[in-house]
């Protein structure tokens, strides 16, 4: 019990350093990302290991506006109305999402194109960028590989360190 209860403490306290030490790497790499996009058009950026394999691809994503409901009474109306087999007791969250990604803004209104109603309810929300991180299909475990060999320690020098296999 004593190991496996030292094993857990030790396991959450590298844990909450890593993901602290994530956050601030996440919010360095979002904000040179968005200025080499502004500069010089960069939408992501390939990671490679010291071999020069590609292991993953770093994006800032997110972002920009996006349509949400916000009656959702005249919205609900709206969808009984022009789309009754969408409807249960609340809109069908697929249907919604579609929807959503769909419509088109037309000043304050919003027209789903395939119809060309206007679709009551809608407005606006901002999305929040976020770093997104895309692995290669065996890109985990060639890092996993890499940090097993010594490859990636100089990358995390002055990180916390991570445990080895």
């Amino acid at each position: 019990m004593k190991e496996l209860t030292r094993k857990v403490a030790l396991l959450t306290a590298l844990k909450d350093a890593v993901e602290t030490e994530l956050e601030s790497a996440r919010a360095e790499a979002k904000s040179v990302i968005v200025k080499a996009r502004e500069e010089l058009g960069v939408k992501s950026v390939e990671v490679t290991l010291p071999d020069g394999d590609v292991v993953a691809t770093v994006t800032v994503a997110g972002g920009g506006e996006s349509a949400t409901v916000f009656y959702d009474d005249e919205f609900l109306t709206w969808v009984k109305e022009n789309h009754p087999t969408e409807v249960t007791e609340t809109v069908r969250p697929a249907f919604l999402k579609a929807l959503l990604s769909r419509v088109e803004q037309s000043g304050d209104r919003f027209v789903d194109p395939t119809s060309g109603e206007v679709v009551p309810g809608l407005g606006t929300r901002s999305r929040s960028e976020y770093i997104s991180v895309r692995f290669k299909p065996e890109g985990r475990e060639a890092i996993a590989e890499a940090w097993r060999g010594g490859e990636i320690g100089e990358l995390l020098a002055g990180r916390p360190a991570l445990p080895t296999a």
